[in-house]
């Protein structure tokens, strides 16, 4: 029987009760419009079972949710899932291999619950967008020997807390990529970069026990701070650094509670020398060969060539005594000089020659007897006999020598009488014993002087052997005019 023009809403509507007695194998609905009118409400037992379904495609599903018990098998391609979720609990049917994905993808969005097994995954790839792992911790063989490329890493971190075991083999660690840096290079090395430069690498020492190797590398600390070696003591430290609490940062070495320092030779079985405070070791002496510095009779290669400290309080020396280099060191100063100097000869280097005299304060050339004659005493000091000292500021300029502190090298001042001074509790106190005057140009003088006096005496010389000739003649012309007068008296008598 065709009912293919059977007007369903005429025929049924007239009933007094709802299709209840159509089931869903008594008729076939080909239209859209018939396929429309059929609600639940109209059903005999108000739902549609899978026996009832004789051919569903997907294109006939346009809202609402497929249970489980409805997928039996064939395909489902991803084009015909336009909307909604297919719930895991589908899962059970049976499996979703690879080979039934067909076309399409499956958003992320719409996998809840449940796993997909790496077997089922035959080709293609997961993008890394869909992976999402909280927590790796667990997870064993999940993974295995895999790699992941780095390039599906897109953003997120790897937590080093979750790396529980194993070691990072050839490898790099840096603190940062900045210019300022620290690496632990694969070289077994660590590296110290600063501005983009490597300015400090170190290892293992190999010969040391325990030792870490500076490689081309110098150990700075920072200023006032020291390197510190612990003692037998927990706190006792020896410490060596700089001090910049002082005026020129002096290197200082604190020794441990002992305080006491030796330096050994090489197998460590003889001291050297040895600095010590303790009674035991010598209180407050250095030892130099395990003697004191206090008994050391001599220092020096041989007997010839020594420096004697055993001379009942003098130090003698049995070899040349010589500075490293000539004029330029003193032995004394100004204001630390030696009271007597005892010696064979004195040979100067520096003696000079002043036969053209001084020009005196008033501008005016002097020889050197009038230099010499300028000399005077000096207004208040007296010497041990009671004699005035000579007044070293009348000597000439050029042989001046005015007090000068030894340490400083800087003149001390002078007041205006030209006395030299130093402020002591707020007073002056004068310091007329620092001037000095040169010896080696004083001499110098008094030689200029005696071939002065020696020129005068030879113009002397010669104008007295000139009076003596000018002498002879007058004697001899008296005596002719007297033999002259005795003939002239003779003459006149005959």
């Amino acid at each position: 029987m065709d009912y293919s023009n059977l007007n369903l809403d005429q025929f049924l509507r007239p009933l007094d009760s709802p299709l209840s007695r159509i089931t869903s194998n008594a008729y076939n609905f080909d239209t859209a419009t018939e396929r429309a009118s059929i609600t639940n409400s109209t059903l005999q037992d108000q739902s549609v079972t899978n026996a009832k379904i004789v051919n569903l495609t997907a294109d006939k599903i346009t809202a609402g949710t497929i249970s489980s018990g409805v997928v039996y098998g064939g395909t489902i391609s991803g084009t015909q899932i336009t909307a909604g979720t297919i719930q895991a609990n589908v899962g059970y049917l049976g499996t979703l291999s690879a080979s039934q994905l067909t076309a399409g993808s499956i958003n992320a969005a719409n996998i809840t619950v449940f796993n997909i097994d790496a077997d089922r995954i035959n080709t293609g790839e997961i993008d890394a967008n869909v992976v999402r792992i909280d927590n790796l911790e667990g997870v064993t063989n999940s993974v295995g020997s895999t790699v992941i490329n780095g390039g599906y890493i897109t953003t997120g971190t790897i937590d080093a807390n979750l790396i529980r075991s194993g070691t990072l083999v050839g490898r790099n660690v840096q603190s940062s990529s900045g210019d300022n840096r620290i690496i632990l290079n694969n070289g077994d090395y660590v590296d110290f970069y600063v501005n983009n430069t490597l300015r400090g690498r170190f290892r293992g020492a190999s010969n040391v026990a325990g030792g870490i190797r500076a490689i081309d590398t110098d150990f700075v600390l920072d200023n006032n701070h020291a390197l510190l070696i612990e003692g037998d003591t927990a706190g006792d430290f020896f410490r060596l650094g700089v001090d910049d609490t002082g005026t020129y940062g002096d290197t200082v070495m604190v020794l441990t509670e002992s305080n006491r320092f030796f330096l050994k030779n090489s197998a460590e079985t003889t001291n050297l020398f040895t600095v010590s405070s303790n009674q035991t070791f010598s209180a407050n002496k250095i030892l130099v060969n395990n003697n004191e510095v206090s008994e050391v009779s001599w220092i020096g290669e041989s007997s010839s060539k020594r420096i004697q400290f055993d001379q009942s309080g003098r130090i003698q020396i049995n070899d040349d005594f010589d500075p490293s280099t000539s004029s330029a060191y003193n032995l004394g100063g100004n204001d630390r000089y030696w009271q007597d100097v005892h010696c064979e000869s004195v040979v100067d280097h520096s003696m000079g020659l002043y036969d053209t005299g001084f020009v005196d304060e008033a501008g005016n050339r002097i020889s050197d007897i009038e230099a010499i004659l300028k000399i005077k005493a000096h207004p208040t000091r007296v010497m041990t006999n009671g004699r005035p000292y000579l007044d070293k500021r009348t000597f000439p300029k050029e042989f001046f020598l005015p007090a000068k502190n030894t340490d400083t090298g800087e003149f001390y001042p002078r007041d205006e009488d030209d006395r030299p001074y130093r402020e002591k509790d707020g007073k002056k106190e004068y310091l007329d014993s620092y001037d000095g005057v040169s010896l080696t140009q004083t001499v110098a003088l008094l030689i200029g002087s005696i071939k002065e006096l020696a020129a005068e005496r030879d113009e002397l010389v010669n104008n007295q052997n000139a009076l003596l000739d000018i002498t002879y003649e007058a004697v001899n012309r008296l005596i002719n005019l007297e033999e002259r007068m005795s003939k002239l008296e003779n003459t006149s008598v005959e």
